[in-house]
């Protein structure tokens, strides 16, 4: 790829992606990414671009031929539309949602004082507070934050199988467990049978 490429509708499949100089990939919340081998070459966050709103996600997902290669995943920025943008006045209200990483390495963006992340734990709700932490990938956060419509993170795809444990005890939510999905492609909950959870879930 040596110039720009904008995937706006549908889903481009591709065996190998490589970025050239003055090259550029923008993935836009209608569109989507399938790499089904090869692997990323020169792809950056400067680069290669996911974009999410409130209406719909751009995807990046990998076969398993890819995972069963070994390929390594790069950074990438991922632009994430706030529950803020649906004000278009000046003063945007705080609106509180639900978010995860959108892979690994993915580090909290505090914008102002106003920018609030709560990490979801089985005993309540623990507030980060370190702009320097890094988000948990699959961890479920509650997130607020005002006159910022939009936030860009930059982390790394996550493609390989996860293990997600969850708990129960007597004190705190009682075995309240949110979780996110940190892939940066949909969940086909209707795929997940019985063999994928143990114990009393």
């Amino acid at each position: 790829i040596s110039k720009a490429l904008i995937i706006n509708d549908g889903e481009l499949e591709a065996y190998g992606i490589t970025i050239n100089e003055g090259g550029s990939v923008s993935i836009q919340p209608t569109g989507g990414l399938t790499l089904h081998a090869g692997g990323f070459t020169n792809v950056t966050e400067d680069n290669f671009e996911v974009h999410n709103n409130l209406s719909g996600a751009g995807f990046v997902r990998v076969s398993k031929q890819f995972n069963q290669q070994g390929g390594t995943m790069p950074k990438v920025k991922v632009h994430f539309t706030t529950k803020a943008n649906m004000n278009n006045g000046e003063n945007k209200d705080a609106a509180w949602q639900y978010i995860g990483a959108p892979g690994a390495e993915t580090q909290m963006q505090v914008v102002n004082t106003s920018t609030l992340y709560l990490r979801s734990e089985e005993k309540g709700w623990v507030r980060q507070w370190d702009s320097n932490t890094s988000l948990t990938p699959f961890a479920g956060y509650a997130f607020t934050q005002k006159d910022q419509p939009s936030i860009d993170f930059t982390p790394r795809l996550v493609t390989d199988n996860q293990t997600i444990t969850l708990t129960y005890t007597d004190g705190g939510m009682k075995g309240d467990n949110l979780w996110a999905n940190s892939y940066m492609a949909p969940i086909d909950i209707k795929k997940l049978g019985k063999e994928d959870f143990s114990g009393n879930v």
